[in-house]
């Protein structure tokens, strides 16, 4: 599986006491191209990638709060475990969202301004796009592990739903690509979760267990960020047939370095610009009003 498959690494512990790195430090090989990938759309997900996929060093935090306190130290952490200075960079990959003003604001920002100090390329990729990758990827695996089950036996459409609030989710849909991984299909967009078309498609997502219980899509899980997929009749004996494969997924840094690099290498843009879809929750408050005598 590619690196982007590695479905569920960004569902990691707290960036301080429990920080979760996922490799130990090590020594940078002259010959690799290191770039920073990082999403802030949902928790904090930060990765050194090199230009042939591997990955020097990975932290997560599945909480979606603190991201610009804690961002900053999560990225010299992250170099500093690659044996890395921030002037070895040579390039930034940043999911743009959707998702909320705050957080997804604080990446994007944070990359626009190390790229401009350091003179190098910074690329825009929809989180969801990442999703989508991870969990194409996961598809593919099931299906070598099932013996007798081909790629071909999935569907071929995820739609991607993370939580927008409001008891709303932001949405989008997405095929399998020969050349870029991902192709979007529908949306992005902000709906009611019953709004939201998923007629064969399956869902990958923070939101996917409330669309699940909509339709026929297997059981809910409890906890945030379940991807939902039914297997094929036969694959199992009747007594283990699970009514669906369930696995975390969040936004990964290396599946969105692997999008922004299919993006650029097919001349296909990457706009570093936030998809927020929405006014933000918080508004300026009203004028004083005069308070007559």
């Amino acid at each position: 599986m590619s690196p982007a498959g590695t479905v569920g690494s960004a569902a990691g512990r707290g960036l301080h006491r429990d920080t979760d790195w996922s490799a130990s430090r090590s020594t940078w090989q002259a010959d690799r191209v290191p770039y920073l990938s990082l999403d802030t759309s949902a928790g904090l997900a930060v990765a050194v990638v090199a230009d042939d996929g591997s990955v020097a060093a990975q932290v997560a935090d599945p909480q979606p709060r603190r991201h610009a306190e804690q961002l900053t130290p999560c990225i010299a952490g992250v170099l500093d475990q690659a044996g890395l200075g921030v002037r070895d960079l040579s390039g930034i990959v940043v999911g743009t969202g959707p998702a909320q003003f705050t957080g997804l604001r604080a990446g994007l920002v944070t990359a626009r301004t190390l790229g401009h100090a350091l003179g190098i390329p910074v690329l825009g990729v929809p989180s969801l796009s990442a999703v989508a990758l991870q969990a194409f990827d996961l598809f593919s695996a099931v299906a070598t592990d099932l013996e007798g089950t081909e790629d071909s036996d999935y569907p071929q459409q995820v739609v991607v739903v993370t939580d927008a609030r409001r008891h709303e989710v932001y949405w989008a849909r997405y095929a399998r690509d020969p050349q870029l991984g991902v192709r979007l299909v529908d949306g992005p967009g902000v709906a009611d979760p019953g709004d939201v078309p998923t007629r064969d498609a399956v869902l990958a997502g923070r939101a996917a267990p409330v669309l699940s219980r909509l339709g026929d899509y297997g059981p809910a899980g409890s906890a945030a960020g379940w991807c939902t997929m039914r297997l094929p009749d036969g694959d199992l004996s009747s007594d283990e047939q699970p009514d669906a494969v369930l696995a975390e997924l969040d936004p990964d840094p290396v599946a969105l370095w692997t999008v922004a690099t299919a993006l650029r290498t097919h001349g296909r843009p990457t706009p570093v610009e936030p998809l927020y879809l929405r006014r933000p929750d918080a508004v300026p408050a009203a004028g004083a009003k005069r308070v007559g005598r």
